[in-house]
């Protein structure tokens, strides 16, 4: 699961995730047993979208920025990798908020395009009307 919202407060919190549990048999499906799937989080959002408590639940791993930014220290990376790591977060990130502008302005170009529509057919009309023989 991938969260990353604009969200101020936590999107997911302990309560939101119920343990999905199966019942796995056995090679020889002499017996049964009760398995819980695992679940993992990637947190994306700044500020956090997915309470850090969640981390705690059996079967759940989270990730998130900060674990990201720990393993990319630990790791070492070359200043090469780290500036393809930026361009590509980069690039996201813009393609995310051209998505949102999007979102935003759909409503206004909608209405005005309906008024525009409206008026097309009236002048039409009016047009229709001024043609026909007397």
């Amino acid at each position: 699961m991938v969260c990353a919202t604009a969200a101020t407060g936590y999107v997911l919190r302990p309560e939101h995730f119920q343990q999905t549990q199966h019942f796995q048999r056995s090679p020889d499906f002499q017996r049964s047993q009760h398995v819980t799937a695992p679940v993992v989080v990637v947190d994306l959002a700044v500020p956090r979208d997915v309470d850090p408590d969640v981390a705690a639940l059996p079967g759940v791993s989270l990730v998130d920025l900060e674990l990201l930014a720990e393993a990319l220290r630990a790791d070492k990376i070359d200043a090469t990798d780290e500036a393809a790591v930026a361009e590509i977060v980069a690039a996201e990130v813009a393609a995310y908020r051209t998505l949102l502008r999007g979102a935003d302005v759909a409503p206004t170009v909608a209405a005005l395009r309906a008024r525009a529509d409206g008026r097309g057919h009236r002048r039409a009309a009016t047009g229709c009307a001024s043609a026909a023989p007397s």
